[in-house]
């Protein structure tokens, strides 16, 4: 039975070792050789769960973080785990604010207090509750002041449209010589750009296009009679029902969306959204679209929007040529009107109306 303890205890070291040294496939086979011995094991559940998502297997690693939490649901580091993978892999930032808020809940060091925090605003970030989440950012960075949050709480302080303080959160977050992520250099260029630095602003585009030119790209504007072609194409692609409700709506072409009234309610629209359709209300609503901003619910179901407005600078930062122009100019199209129409868009698919 000693020998059985002994080989499980060194089998959980040489699994940690691994993971320490990067060498995640032999973490994961240490962790089910020792699984093999006791499968309720909870730190080789855990240590599973950090070895797939290193391999890129989420799915995976969510099903043994969970396997560690069911047999341990106090286990904290597992929780964090298994938030994380919710937030940033898999799409489900909802159930990881549950498991955050959980945690926040109980006595722990402010080490993982403070990363808990900062979990729950990156996952607030995701659903565009911009305002809670830079002030769980302050509150982490308080309690641990060496945290390195500096690019999240720039993302927040961009979509609040507070370019200075974003301006100076993402430089923070770009070291010369340190590592580098492309989306911290691509919002710190739009804030530069939006703050009248194109020089500054052109060489973080570079950096961002060459760190992940997939992704993205230096800005290309496009002719206003380009614009004005892909709009009405992409406004010929929605169903019939819906291009009812923009006939003879003008189109207005603007350089950026505006940043007065930033910070008011939830998901509101970003200072890189696409268009917007303005309504007889100008009141912001709290369920705006990732790239799209509708402005006022129309008072009567026969009420259509006033005016069409696409900014000119985000078509330039978004999109890379014609082809994905259309298609991200349909998408953000379908999702404003859905909206401007009150319609329950899990209900309305963009290939037509069910």
């Amino acid at each position: 039975m000693d020998e059985e303890l002994d080989l499980r205890e060194a089998l959980l070291i040489e699994a940690e070792q691994c993971l320490d040294h990067g060498d995640p496939e032999g973490a994961l086979q240490s962790a089910d050789e020792a699984l093999a011995i006791d499968g309720r094991l909870v730190d080789a559940h855990h240590v599973r769960a950090l070895a797939l998502r290193e391999l890129e297997r989420a799915g995976e690693a969510l099903l043994a973080a969970e396997a560690a939490l069911a047999i341990d649901p106090d286990f904290a580091e597992a929780a964090f785990t298994r938030a994380d993978l919710l937030t940033f892999e898999l799409g489900e930032p909802e159930m990881a604010l549950d498991t955050c808020d959980r945690f926040l809940r109980e006595e722990l060091d402010d080490t993982l207090y403070s990363d808990f925090l900062a979990l729950k605003g990156n996952a607030l970030c995701e659903l565009g509750d911009f305002e809670n989440a830079l002030a769980c950012f302050e509150r982490a960075t308080e309690l641990s002041p060496e945290r390195d949050d500096a690019g999240s709480r720039g993302w927040a302080l961009f979509e609040l449209g507070r370019m200075e303080e974003a301006v100076v959160a993402l430089h923070q977050a770009c070291p010369p010589g340190g590592a580098q992520n492309p989306a911290n250099h691509f919002y710190l260029a739009v804030a530069l750009s939006r703050l009248g630095d194109e020089r500054g602003a052109a060489s973080h585009f570079r950096i961002a296009a060459r760190l992940d030119p997939e992704i993205y790209h230096l800005p290309r504007p496009f002719p206003e009679e380009l614009i004005r072609e892909v709009v009405e194409q992409a406004r010929q692609m929605l169903p019939a029902a819906l291009q009812r409700s923009l006939e003879g709506v003008p189109l207005q072409l603007e350089p950026w969306p505006k940043l007065e009234g930033s910070g008011q309610g939830r998901r509101r629209p970003s200072p890189l959204a696409m268009l917007r359709l303005s309504g007889a209300s100008d009141e912001a609503d709290e369920d705006q679209p990732e790239h799209g901003e509708q402005q006022g619910a129309p008072a009567e179901e026969d009420a259509r929007p006033t005016a069409l407005v696409v900014y000119e600078r985000s078509l330039s930062f978004i999109c890379l040529d014609r082809e994905t122009m259309l298609e991200e100019m349909y998408q953000a199209l379908w999702r404003e009107i859905v909206l401007f129409l009150d319609l329950d868009e899990e209900e309305v698919e963009p290939s037509g109306l069910h």
